[in-house]
């Protein structure tokens, strides 16, 4: 019974998720590119997704592109050792209400052992349709993500806590330039959006289960501004910083099906920035590499609840012509790597990287892979 819940779960996962939304977080449309270099990219002149890391970028925009289709999955590993359990033990699950007590504390113990850790899946697209141009940009994106963790309540009994996200977002940038008031022009850029989200959230003892689980769905709605800088010191570096939300947009949540539910706990967006530099050597080939970049961001410079490596993304990119390009860093202190390949109207991306869940750089640890399929001209 409870592993046909849970396997049911994981067919429609990838439904739910393009309706339901994440709690009150910044919109951090992950970019698999940006991931295999560690997650940075706020000062990157060339970056492939200014409407998310940093609007300034769009004046170095040179020509006109459209995006159609963007789809994205990211998961932990976590999530693996999660299904593979629930198919190792399916008779277990499907049988626990008939065990001895000895037999379900044995199997609530395994359950903890191996469950209680964050299981997460992320999915964007594929309807990510992106146009951008010099100066320029809007998008209109879906994305959508589940995370799911078992953790013992108080008589020792296994308890899951699931919450499914997902979002709809329409996003406008426009970018300018102030020249003659500093040596090199001062690049400015603004992004007005338009959010709509919904979340669900439910904690059960893995005991009350049931193939009829329901889900009430909150959905929330506002309007939200970016605003972000660049500056090229030189024709080697530049410098940037993009600050999101800073209108602290709130959300006046609502149940659509009427029925009392988990409400979301958040009812605001905190104002938060992201600052970074990027460096592109004057020897821009070396051997089979070219284009080479080097950048480096610090996330929520001035929270001092966050650890310093916790705030932490540094990376470099190369391409090896004719069209791949290789990505590597450190995302929060933990080795990322990626690779991919950019053929005219194709672009294919993988990103491997660890994710602090601790407080401290080396704490608790998430390995992660994403991959991404871009269609466009």
């Amino acid at each position: 019974m409870i592993r046909k819940a849970v396997i049911s779960g994981l067919l429609i996962f990838p439904i739910l998720t393009s309706i339901l939304t994440a709690q009150v977080e910044r919109t951090s449309n992950w970019n698999v590119r940006s991931l295999a270099m560690g997650g940075a990219g706020v000062a990157l002149r060339s970056n492939e997704n200014p409407l998310f890391h940093n609007p300034a970028i769009l004046n170095f925009v040179k020509k006109r592109k459209v995006t159609l289709i963007d789809f994205r999955v990211r998961f932990n590993q976590q999530l693996y050792n999660d299904y593979t359990f629930f198919k190792d033990n399916q008779d277990r699950f499907e049988n626990v209400n008939d065990m001895s007590e000895s037999e379900q504390n044995a199997f609530f113990i395994d359950i903890l052992n191996e469950a209680q850790k964050p299981a997460n899946l992320s999915i964007n697209g594929p309807l990510q349709i992106q146009f951008i141009a010099p100066g320029w940009g809007v998008a209109l994106v879906t994305e959508g993500s589940g995370d799911a963790e078992v953790f013992a309540g108080a008589t020792g009994l296994p308890i899951a806590d699931i919450q499914f996200h997902g979002e709809t977002l329409f996003i406008g940038g426009y970018a300018n330039s102030l020249v003659n008031l500093l040596p090199n022009p001062l690049h400015l850029g603004i992004n007005i959006k338009s959010m709509t989200r919904w979340t669900s959230h439910k904690i059960k003892t893995i005991t009350g289960l049931s193939d009829d689980e329901t889900l009430d769905i909150y959905k929330g709605q506002t309007f939200s501004l970016d605003f972000g800088a660049l500056y090229s010191i030189n024709r080697n570096v530049s410098v940037g910083m993009t600050f999101y939300d800073i209108n602290s947009p709130k959300f006046s949540w609502e149940n659509v099906d009427g029925d009392r539910g988990i409400q979301p706990s958040g009812k605001a967006l905190d104002a938060s920035m992201k600052m970074g530099v990027a460096y592109v050597p004057g020897w821009r080939n070396a051997g089979i590499f070219e284009n080479i970049v080097f950048a480096a961001d610090v996330n929520h410079p001035f929270n001092s609840d966050i650890t310093f490596f916790k705030k932490l993304f540094l990376g470099a990119e190369a391409s090896l012509p004719p069209f791949f390009h290789i990505g590597t860093g450190f995302y929060q202190g933990y080795t990322s790597f990626g690779i991919g390949i950019d053929i005219r109207w194709l672009r294919l991306d993988f990103a491997l990287y660890g994710e602090e869940l601790g407080k401290y750089a080396g704490d608790v640890v998430s390995w992660n892979k994403a991959f991404s399929a871009q269609i466009g001209f």
